[in-house]
């Protein structure tokens, strides 16, 4: 049952937020994404908006290949994580905002990176994709991550949860959380995201999976971190990987 929203859960979580991201398998899922990332970002000095930043770790990624960073976050205890972690950067600047409601003019940044699911969670996908189109400039780039539809549904039908999986492809949410609330997620199908392209007039350049193998032990990722890093990034595009993924990334370009 939804008791919270999803703003409302990472502001009760967030001095604990980062320890639950400290296991194996969050080393390899940040590797991937940061290789995925490379691919597309060029060396030039960018203006990033970096939405849903949480404690700020994708911020500090960016800020540390020397881009300008604009953090937009609706949770305010993220926020001040976020400003104590940065606080040797001057290029950040700290928005307490929403994504279907930007408080920034039209065509204000090369890219907008929005991981941890963030448009999964939105309370308005609709709103918070043409509020990104908005502040994106003309063949500025959206890198973004989502929950994977399939992934929930194997989990479902695999445990015999028929009716959770049903009431998840009905209503396109199911309930995620933990005891400090549970609120919804949209999990999207590889298909849903060339729709999405399509409906905002974006082009699709990118589209990959997160994490494709597995499940993974933290010890064999432990011992084996280089090598599966390799066969995780080799394998993240191929087409038969990419939905069942626990995550989906894309790229969206704006072009007009």
């Amino acid at each position: 049952m939804i008791d919270i929203k999803s703003y409302d859960y990472y502001n009760k979580i967030a001095f604990e937020y980062d320890s639950q991201y400290k296991e194996p398998y969050w080393d390899l899922y940040h590797e991937i994404t940061k290789r995925l990332i490379k691919d597309v970002v060029n060396n030039e000095k960018n203006n990033v908006l970096d939405l849903g930043s949480g404690t700020g770790f994708w911020a500090e990624f960016f800020l540390l290949l020397e881009h300008n960073v604009t953090i937009a976050e609706p949770s305010k205890n993220m926020i001040e994580i976020c400003k104590n972690k940065l606080k040797s950067f001057s290029n950040v600047n700290y928005f307490n905002c929403f994504a279907e409601n930007l408080p920034f003019e039209n065509d204000s940044f090369d890219i907008i990176n929005a991981q941890g699911d963030v448009l999964s969670y939105v309370e308005s996908f609709d709103k918070s994709m043409k509020e990104i189109k908005r502040v994106l400039k003309n063949n500025g780039i959206l890198i973004a991550s989502v929950d994977s539809f399939y992934s929930f549904a194997a989990d479902f039908i695999s445990n015999g949860e028929f009716l959770d999986f049903e009431e998840m492809k009905k209503k396109g949410f199911l309930p995620i959380g933990s005891e400090s609330g549970v609120f919804n997620s949209h999990p999207f199908s590889v298909d849903e995201i060339y729709g999405v392209a399509e409906k905002y007039n974006f082009k699709l350049i990118d589209i990959a999976g997160k994490v494709v193998f597995g499940p993974y032990a933290n010890s064999i990722i432990k011992r084996n971190f280089e090598k599966i890093c390799e066969y995780e990034y080799s394998y993240c595009r191929n087409e038969g990987f990419i939905g069942r993924s626990e995550h989906i990334h894309f790229v969206l370009k704006k072009i007009s």
